[in-house]
């Protein structure tokens, strides 16, 4: 029985490039997940005909990746990785040398349906349930929706938002008078007695990031005047209380389509990989970043293919995994669905190789965009 071939420890020393010293690739970023490769650093191949060992096993699809911050790019056709993303590499290429299909070597969309599987596997994020103790709580025995989308809010991911100033800090602490007017999605409770309502992580952090930059602008409208101009003619600063906040529409992360946020907006939790990390994003984008896993704002149309494209991706692999099976060439019922399911993904990629990757990691250079940013620990499901 032929295996997928590998590499060695020799062998892999001999291919790296010959001016990096030892000390920086023990420590660099890996290229395809951004996580520290520590002292064992792996070679992964981008085109055919690169590694020195005949029929090296080499992935198209690493030329669409973004490069993460600390990593190396794309080298004489090679990039560094680490070893948990090594071996879905060769996973991906034994199920390519049984079928030959390649879509499995070219498509973004392979490597990450596995990736998520290696993840859970080794059950990294099972402690990955607390929130902000001051920014949510958790009710047990009723289902809450939350307020703005009308999303189910499961245990350890409803978060309050304050209609009236919080504590004693006053106007400092975010509050949203406007929740007051504003009509309620369907199921969901009006402000309670201590004038709290419920919210999804994507909801809650878009309101606080909108707060953000009500308060930015009014230190800069609060600055000293310029020369010759008199403080009398200055606008008075924006009061909290009659603030205007843009929460009826959003844009999926994945379509780039702006859809109606009420009904509409579904939650999609993944890795926190380069290809969504640094994908560009526009304005009403909405994406949440705990520092381990992403949660994305995504339509209905799109969560839907997503979750088939990692349905279908472990039906394949149990498909492979029975003795006597033999693959055949005719489409499945579902492959228009796959191939959908690929284009978001690799839609997404491309458009980052095409502006650019960012190489500055977000928790330096947060974005002025709702949504976006460093937040507390959030649900630890993929599709909630």
């Amino acid at each position: 029985t032929s295996h997928p071939p590998s590499i060695t420890p020799r062998e892999r020393h001999s291919s790296e490039p010959p001016d990096i010293p030892e000390s920086q690739v023990s420590y660099e970023a890996c290229f395809l997940c951004g996580q520290d490769c520590g002292r064992d650093v792996r070679v992964a191949y981008a085109r055919a005909g690169v590694g020195k060992a005949r029929g090296a096993m080499y992935f198209p699809f690493i030329n669409l990746l973004p490069c993460p911050p600390g990593a190396q790019g794309v080298r004489n056709g090679r990039v560094h990785c680490c070893p948990l993303c090594y071996s879905v590499l060769e996973e991906i290429w034994g199920a390519y040398r049984l079928s030959l299909s390649e879509d499995l070597i070219t498509s973004v969309t392979s490597f990450l349906g596995r990736y998520h599987t290696a993840l859970a596997m080794k059950g990294a994020g099972t402690a990955h349930s607390q929130i902000g103790a001051s920014s949510s709580s958790v009710h047990i025995g009723s289902v809450s929706v939350c307020y703005l989308c009308g999303a189910e809010l499961v245990a350890g991911g409803e978060f309050q938002l304050h209609v009236n100033p919080p504590g004693r800090c006053g106007e400092r602490e975010p509050f949203f008078p406007f929740l007051t007017v504003h009509p309620p999605a369907p199921r969901a409770k009006p402000a309670d007695a201590t004038g709290l309502v419920s919210a999804c992580a994507l909801c809650y952090h878009d309101l606080h990031a909108q707060w953000a930059q009500h308060e930015s602008q009014v230190s800069a409208s609060s600055a000293a005047p310029a020369p010759g101009s008199s403080s009398s003619s200055l606008q008075p600063a924006s009061s909290p209380w009659a603030r205007q906040y843009s929460c009826e529409a959003f844009v999926c992360f994945f379509c780039r389509q702006e859809r109606r946020r009420q009904g509409g907006l579904c939650a999609v939790t993944v890795a926190r990989l380069p290809v969504f990390l640094y994908a560009p994003r526009g304005r009403r984008t909405l994406l949440v970043d705990d520092g381990r896993r992403l949660v994305i704002g995504s339509c209905v149309e799109c969560k839907a293919m997503v979750l088939a494209g990692q349905s279908m991706q472990l039906e394949k692999e149990r498909d492979q995994q029975g003795p006597g099976d033999i693959r055949t060439d005719s489409p499945s019922p579902t492959s228009q669905h796959k191939h959908k399911t690929s284009s978001l993904v690799v839609g997404v990629a491309e458009a980052e190789a095409e502006s650019g990757a960012n190489t500055s990691a977000l928790s330096e250079s947060p974005s002025t965009e709702p949504g976006v940013g460093h937040t507390p620990s959030l649900p630890d499901t993929l599709e909630t």
